[in-house]
């Protein structure tokens, strides 16, 4: 399976990190939902295209999609309480879309479900921001003690193009 070339906003593949978490019944506060949507981002482009359409920011606390984080800034540390909705653009007119998802039933819906499974069920927030300041990551290369500061996509793709090729490896020396 290849990647699909939709991508998606932030809000809509943080829908899909939320109804998983229901499933499992979980709560989400928002550090751990932006560092979910980034690392499914990460994995993504790791095998070829973008997931989320938004840039990555480098802020104090790792990896920030802004308007994910305006979207959610609201709950602070709590749990967040609701799925999210999305402003864009369609035929000139600025429109609302009430609570989108990742839902490709392709690639993209997978990598969300095994960033979850491997990542969601296991981390807090805490954590999963512990992961990506880590020496040599794509925030750690970029940071430099401002916001707004853009991961490029092309690094965080290197990042994990090597980490999927790792796994590749692993998997055939067993």
């Amino acid at each position: 399976m290849t990647p699909s070339s939709q991508v998606y906003s932030s809000s809509a593949i943080a829908n899909s990190f939320l109804d998983l978490a229901a499933k499992d019944q979980q709560h989400l506060e928002p550090m751990k939902l932006q560092k979910l949507v980034y690392i499914a981002h990460g994995w993504h482009l790791g095998h070829g295209q973008p997931l989320c359409r938004e840039p990555v920011e480098a802020w104090r606390w790792g990896p920030v999609f802004k308007e994910l984080y305006h979207a959610v800034k609201k709950w602070g540390m709590d749990p967040i309480k609701e799925r999210l909705n999305e402003r864009t653009v369609r035929n000139g007119r600025l429109v609302l879309v009430k609570r989108p998802t990742v839902k490709d039933h392709g690639f993209s819906e997978r990598i969300v479900s095994e960033t979850w499974l491997k990542y969601g069920r296991r981390y807090t927030g805490p954590q999963l921001s512990a992961l990506t300041h880590q020496r040599g990551s794509p925030w750690h290369q970029v940071y430099d003690g401002k916001r707004n500061t853009i991961i490029p996509n092309a690094l965080i793709a290197a990042y994990y193009r090597k980490k999927i090729d790792a796994a590749r490896s692993r998997a055939a020396a067993s």
